[in-house]
């Protein structure tokens, strides 16, 4: 980030997140300390600035940008909207669209809340790439984060304010990826471009030979990491589009037990290992 603002007039706009809350009212967020790096830029108000409240209007754009950090209430967003410019960021869940995780969590922002005249609405908060209409976009995380997201894209999103174009860019970062051997203890490692800067969960392998797998992947393979796995268990979405309430994981453990028929003892063990 200090890289491209000391090369250019580029605002780097910081929207304070869920996570980044140490309260409701915004008085205390983890992105404070970002303030700290407006110094030797151009920019006579600096580049990195934090947003903790709605914002409208601020660069004076053809299109004027309109931000508005995480919030719990439905009257606040309805309020932004009321005032917003063109083009609008957000850090909000979206209604109807389950997390990458598959959970469906009641969210307040729903589409039809978008008034006329307003280009397009970009949300964070959810980390899968997702269109969800020709007017709202989440953009999702720049890269990937555990096994759960094998196979999705990530990365920045380019925006034509002036066609109204959107481009997921790929950034390149590291990905997940499950190499199934077919029960083989080596392979041509430096031809397999799937390998490199990647990290490799392995199937069906000659256990005989973890050793040497690991080396090939590591070293001419190029791989971040190796793990060994005799199969990868399956798993099935929980479905929370029926219930109330926000995101509590009790909740969340209870619902499943009931929906995966797991007996009292298998729970018992469970629920002790979250205390």
């Amino acid at each position: 980030f200090n890289r491209i603002t000391e090369q250019s007039n580029t605002y780097i706009d910081l929207l304070v997140g869920n996570h980044d809350m140490a309260d409701q009212g915004m008085q205390h967020h983890s992105l404070h300390w970002m303030k700290a790096f407006n110094f030797g830029n151009r920019l006579k108000d600096g580049p990195f600035r934090v947003i903790d409240h709605p914002l409208h209007n601020s660069h004076n754009l053809a299109d004027p940008f309109s931000y508005l950090p995480y919030t719990e209430d439905k009257a606040v967003i309805e309020k932004f909207f009321a005032e917003c410019g063109d083009v609008c960021f957000m850090h909000q869940g979206v209604a109807k669209v389950p997390m990458g995780s598959g959970f469906l969590i009641d969210e307040i922002l729903t589409p039809d809340m978008i008034p006329d005249h307003v280009k397009h609405v970009f949300t964070g908060h959810y980390h899968q790439h997702n269109r969800v209409s020709d007017k709202l976009t989440i953009i999702g995380s720049t890269m990937q984060h555990n096994w759960s997201d094998t196979g999705d894209d990530r990365g920045y999103v380019w925006y034509d304010t002036e066609t109204g174009d959107i481009e997921l860019v790929d950034v390149g970062a590291p990905r997940f990826t499950t190499l199934n051997m077919d029960g083989r203890g080596s392979c041509d490692w430096s031809y397999n471009d799937n390998l490199k800067n990647k990290y490799i969960r392995v199937q069906d392998y000659n256990s005989t030979m973890k050793d040497e797998i690991r080396e090939g992947l590591m070293g001419e393979g190029g791989a971040l990491s190796v793990e060994f796995v005799p199969k990868v268990p399956g798993f099935t979405r929980l479905d929370l589009s029926g219930t109330k309430g926000s995101f509590h994981l009790p909740t969340l453990v209870e619902e499943y037990t009931k929906q995966q028929d797991i007996d009292d003892d298998r729970s018992k063990v469970g629920k002790e290992l979250m205390k």
